[in-house]
């Protein structure tokens, strides 16, 4: 739920003509995004481990036929640079899923290294601010929480007039609060047609029971969107 405080109108869901365009894009964008996974994991991995396999019969030929060493410690050296880009590429699959830091030290150490690799490419400061402790969250509620930041990050970062970006990760009575102060062009943040990315911020916003505040001030082009949610879940979303 969106709640706008001296902005412009924000993007709403006003039809279910609208509703289902959204959830098609997002319908869409799952199935290109399984046919570029089902590609990689069939060129790529399976590939590779075939050609493994392959070498692995022809070393067993080797050695029964008595073949020199050199010859034998060649195939090794090519099976085990094989077996290494395979597991490379693995890796590389498992962290487009989940990054490896958030689940073994926290949502803090995660959103880290985010903006780090969003500032590498970012002309303007990114910083993040968090409390000591981390939120003893489960896993799926975490990573839904770094991937609602990210999008809104995202949102920030290709803003061609953002010079600055801060995350202010807070709590208090029970409730998280997480803050993105924008300095750039606000418009980015009013969606007046289906928006992909804005669907599923607000999407992200209805798992965690979120309201987003939005704070706009004319006079500095500054923009503050505050997300506020409980930290403990009694009652989920479930479908009608």
């Amino acid at each position: 739920m969106m709640v706008a405080a001296n902005s412009p109108p924000e993007f709403r869901l006003t039809s279910q003509e609208t509703a289902n365009t959204e959830l098609g894009l997002c319908v869409e964008q799952q199935d290109r995004y399984r046919l570029e996974l089902a590609q990689t994991l069939h060129k790529e991995v399976a590939g590779n481990l075939v050609a493994c396999m392959a070498l692995t019969e022809i070393l067993r030929l080797k050695i029964d036929q008595g073949a020199e060493l050199k010859n034998v410690a060649q195939m090794v050296t090519q099976l085990d640079a094989t077996l290494r880009q395979t597991i490379q590429e693995m890796r590389e699959l498992s962290e487009e899923q989940c990054p490896p830091s958030l689940k073994a030290f926290g949502l803090h150490t995660a959103l880290r290294e985010l903006i780090e690799a969003l500032g590498r490419d970012f002309p303007g400061s990114l910083s993040l601010e968090h409390p000591p402790q981390e939120w003893p969250w489960e896993p799926l509620r975490r990573l839904n929480l770094y991937r609602l930041i990210e999008a809104l990050l995202d949102r920030s970062v290709n803003d061609s007039q953002a010079v600055h970006g801060l995350v202010v990760l807070s709590a208090t009575n029970g409730r998280g609060e997480v803050c993105l102060h924008h300095k750039g062009n606000p418009s980015i943040w009013v969606a007046k047609t289906p928006d992909l990315q804005w669907s599923i911020i607000q999407a992200r916003c209805t798992l965690l029971g979120a309201k987003i505040e939005m704070i706009y001030k004319t006079e500095m082009q500054d923009v503050s969107l505050r997300l506020s949610f409980p930290l403990s879940v009694e009652v989920r979303p479930s479908l009608p």
